[in-house]
């Protein structure tokens, strides 16, 4: 579903169609709805029955003379960081910021066994990077695996678009949206906090028997 049709779907839900004088705005709605989708998102990816729905990897070019390069604005947590140039795979070393610079110190781009070292600085004001400790002299491939974030919709420009999560959860997204709309409002939503449970057991139901992967929708623009 599209923002815009997740946003009609509550509306139906929430009993609030009319042309005026609507008890929620779309803004409000969306906000509701931005919330739900980065809550379903983490309740599915902590459950290991789903496959990882908010993983994503970048393969990262390393050259000779560059320590630093861009994890990009999605990242949130490092999950592995793998050098697939050379056979068999090596896994990286990830190093605190203080053994960075005595590593950087020593001169040192690889730990004993040729692994690369390596640190994050994930600064809140800037993009998050990945950093060798020391200048690597030689061309590599290193593949990150990270937690990436679901990026927010608006109702300005996002309406054709759709939240980066596989579209079989789109459902329980508007339901937690209007349980949150409904219990910030003091109403009664029994029923959808019944139906989400309801589907939310369904789906690790489904996950758990067949381990099928689920289709993740991208967002056009905004992933």
């Amino acid at each position: 579903m599209t923002l815009a049709e997740m946003r009609t779907m509550a509306r139906m839900l929430l009993d609030d169609t009319r042309s005026a004088g609507q008890r929620w705005t779309d803004a409000q709605i969306v906000i509701a709805l931005n919330s739900a989708a980065r809550y379903v998102s983490q309740l599915t990816e902590a459950n290991q029955a789903f496959p990882r729905l908010l993983r994503s990897s970048v393969t990262l070019s390393i050259v000779a003379g560059t320590t630093e390069y861009s994890l990009g604005a999605t990242f949130v947590q490092l999950r592995r960081a793998v050098r697939t140039d050379v056979t068999p795979n090596v896994e990286c070393v990830e190093v605190s910021y203080s053994e960075a610079i005595r590593f950087a110190e020593n001169k040192l781009t690889f730990d004993g066994i040729g692994r690369p070292l390596f640190y994050l600085d994930t600064n809140a004001s800037e993009v998050p990077t990945f950093n060798l400790c020391y200048d690597p002299n030689r061309s590599m491939t290193i593949v990150v695996t990270f937690q990436k974030i679901i990026p927010s919709l608006t109702t300005s420009s996002d309406d054709a678009n759709s939240y980066a999560i596989p579209a079989v959860l789109h459902d329980m997204v508007v339901l937690y949206a209007v349980i949150q709309l409904l219990s910030a409002d003091a109403a009664d939503a029994s029923q959808f906090v019944s139906e989400f449970g309801a589907r939310r057991a369904q789906l690790l139901q489904i996950a758990g028997q067949t381990n099928r992967v689920l289709e993740v929708v991208n967002c056009d623009g905004i992933t």
